[in-house]
This record gives C-alpha cells, structure tokens and sequence, in this order.
C-alpha cells in the first residue's frame, strides 16, 4: 500500500507535456486537432465596371449558409414533397421520389443513433442497435402519410 502511495506521488510531482494528454499522444480519434487555415486576401476592384447604363443590375450573389437550414425544417419541406408526390400519383419507383426518400433516411439518421445511444447499457451489439433503429426510421417513412 504504501509502495503505491509512492509510486503515485512521483507521477504527481512529474511535469505535464504541453499541447496534450494522452489521446492526442494516442491518437484518439475523438480529440479534436485545429490545424491553421491560410488566409487568402481577397482582391478588391479598384477600377469601376465598364458596363453599359441600359443593362440591368446583375442579381446579388447567392450565399449558401450551412446553418441557415435546421434538421427539423429541411425534413418538414422533404415530407410535404413527399406528400405532394403522393398526391400526383408518382410511382413508387420513380427518380424524384426515391431521392426524396433516401434523403429523409439520411437526414435523420443522426436522430436513430441518438435513440440508439439510450440503450447502450444493454447487452446488445451497438451496431445492432443502429441497424433496428434505421429499419424502424425506413418502415416509418414509406408508411408516411
């Protein structure tokens, strides 16, 4: 016992590495490592436009935002689509339908794992988990309504 305390109270009195613990020694997947991203300047236009008055103003830019578009309302659009599908009398199989679909099961597969992760504790495979979990979110959008 005491031989522990001893062992122990060196480690203590040992200096840390900096930048990291042992996952990033490790290489653990789960820590996050930032590498620097070169900042390109932009260049401005220091001359004006020679563009004839008459033409119309071109449009503004689009910008895509990544965050613009939550989960929840990508996947009501995608279910009215759906729907609107349905209505018209599109094929099971046709292409527009397909890709509604299987966009759907990916949205929203995120959501299986989370449901999944709550029944970790039990003796099942996680995989397995995940697997019923996703045959349940598929079985649930071709029922859809």
């Amino acid at each position: 016992m005491v031989a522990a305390f001893l062992r122990w109270s060196r480690h203590r009195d040992r200096p840390r590495p900096q930048g990291g613990g042992m996952s990033t020694e490790l290489g653990s997947s789960k820590v996050l490592t930032l590498t620097p991203v070169p900042v390109v300047p932009v260049p401005t236009q220091t001359t004006a436009p020679t563009a004839p008055e008459s033409a119309e103003p071109a449009p503004p830019p689009m910008v895509v935002t990544t965050g613009a578009l939550d989960t929840r309302t990508l996947s009501r659009s995608l279910f009215l689509r759906l729907r609107a599908l349905d209505a018209e009398g599109a094929a099971a199989d046709s292409p527009e339908r397909t890709y509604v679909r299987d966009t759907l099961i990916e949205l929203n597969l995120p959501l299986v794992r989370y449901a999944a992760a709550r029944f970790r504790s039990r003796n099942e495979p996680m995989e397995d988990i995940v697997q019923v979990g996703t045959i349940g979110l598929i079985k649930a959008i071709d029922r859809f309504d």
